[in-house]
């Protein structure tokens, strides 16, 4: 069994396939196994990739009959896995030679499900300046996680550093991977998909660590859907539509478990991606582009879904306007997208943020309109002054639910709330041993004190039971 397994998912990449797996198989540390997956390329990347890895014993060559997508691609080449450890790698990007033998050195001290890594990106389209300002938004130092924290550290705002959904710059459990790959989605799915691929693994995961320092990946960023450039109408219908696969499976798995924290971090992200549309709707198409689109947002997402992903830049545009005075003129985006926002059939969501955040740019619209109207202006002035104030009060409490939580997920935490199996009991407190006497104890001082039976006693009725009490459990 090899110590790690790259996983290289290809597709139209002949420009890039033969830099990338030379990086891979020159790893200094030479217990790898290299399994590619050529996705029904349509250019010359097959017979690049049968060239560079000929008479290499560690790599094989795995190809699909049809065009899939990255996520079935992955797939694909998990199952394919025998490693210990399992690093994703895109046919267009590469790996530093000593990334293996980094991550080894920590593997040696510590055992996390997953192991990420910092990235460099490398490309001819940006400047250095702003290529250190993306590696930053990239290499967030999000601490060591464990349980629930590593799903809400990625797919929330609980906490002040979010780290990403990106699976290319992650070390995973090579069990834990292949068994979570199992049971994801057999249906070919777009854009995002590691969004879902991410979320399902960082559920089964129970331990998630950074390592700050080093940067083992060489990102080209700009040579597929990264980028901030212009898009055609064609590609913009079928980046949404692929985000709209994507989020479906991750709600659809998310519907299949009994956690609550696991549907909070789900409807986290319904939100982010309805956002991410908006965005890309907006600030890549022109306007003419935006109408025209305008009929499909409705056909895949639904009026209400569609009113989020308009509000998006709709609320940002609105508040710029609503600071700055004035009217907007009939060309200002404002007006435009107003127009179309009042064609949708509103209704309350599932989710109240995204019920809120709808009504709050209707207001928002009606407050520049009716700039004179005193009661509109001062409403939209204490929502805007409760606004930060709120969510910050909100997040601290959150905060607070899911460390209780994770103490009653504790042994200890199991016996004082009474939910700790009689099997697990016997096994961890045999009867007539000093710790399940102890264990009583502590659980019949725990309803004591939750009953508020003590509020009744005098300080020193108190003081004597507190010493009473203190002396049993040191005998």
């Amino acid at each position: 069994m090899p110590r790690f397994s790259f996983v290289v998912i290809a597709y139209n990449v002949e420009s890039y396939i033969k830099d990338c797996l030379r990086s891979v198989m020159a790893q200094s540390l030479r217990d790898i196994e290299v399994v590619i997956v050529d996705d029904y390329s349509t250019d010359n990347t097959a017979a690049i990739i049968s060239d560079t890895i000929r008479g290499d014993r560690r790599c094989r060559l795995v190809r699909h009959n049809e065009n899939c997508g990255a996520h079935i691609a992955r797939k694909s080449g998990v199952a394919q896995t025998h490693g210990d450890y399992v690093v994703f790698v895109d046919g267009d990007d590469r790996v530093k030679p000593d990334l293996c033998e980094r991550l080894e050195e920590v593997y040696q001290h510590e055992s996390p499900d997953i192991l990420r890594f910092c990235r460099e990106v490398v490309s001819p389209e940006i400047s250095q300046e702003s290529a250190r300002k993306l590696e930053a938004s990239f290499n967030c130092d999000t601490g060591h996680r464990v349980d629930n924290e590593i799903l809400l550290s990625v797919f929330s705002d609980e906490y002040h550093v979010r780290g990403t959904w990106s699976v290319i710059d992650c070390s995973f459990r090579g069990e834990m991977l292949r068994q979570s790959f199992q049971q994801m989605t057999n249906h070919p799915i777009g854009r995002m998909q590691d969004s879902y691929e991410f979320f399902v693994l960082a559920d089964a995961a129970k331990s998630m660590q950074v390592m700050r320092e080093y940067r083992g990946l060489l990102y080209s960023y700009g040579t597929g859907v990264s980028g901030d450039n212009r898009q055609s109408l064609s590609r913009f219908e079928k980046g949404q539509s692929g985000i709209h696969s994507s989020l479906a499976a991750l709600l659809d798995y998310a519907n299949t478990r009994d956690d609550e924290v696991v549907s909070q971090c789900a409807g986290w992200m319904r939100r982010t991606a309805l956002s991410i549309v908006g965005r890309d709707w907006s600030g890549r198409l022109p306007m003419s582009e935006q109408i025209a689109s305008f009929k499909l947002l409705r056909n895949t997402w639904g009026d209400v879904e569609t009113a989020y992903i308009i509000a998006e830049p709709l609320s940002a545009r609105a508040r710029w306007v609503w600071d700055n005075g004035g009217y907007p003129d009939y060309a200002d985006p404002m007006v435009q997208w107003e127009l179309l926002f009042s064609e949708l059939s509103i209704s309350d969501d599932t989710d109240p943020l995204v019920t809120e955040k709808i009504r709050y740019c209707s207001k928002l619209c009606n407050a520049v309109e009716y700039r004179e109207d005193s009661r509109i202006r001062d409403d939209i002035l204490i929502w805007q002054s409760s606004d930060a104030h709120m969510k910050e009060i909100q997040r601290a409490a959150r905060l607070e639910q899911i460390r209780r939580s994770a103490m009653q997920r504790t042994v200890l935490g199991r016996i004082l709330t009474g939910r700790i199996s009689i099997r697990a009991l016997a096994v961890l407190f045999p009867q007539g041993s000093k710790r399940r006497k102890v264990a009583g104890k502590i659980k019949k001082a725990h309803a004591m004190f939750a009953s508020g039976v003590w509020k009744g006693y005098s300080v020193k009725t108190l003081f004597v039971k507190g010493r009473s009490v203190l002396r049993r459990l040191s005998a």
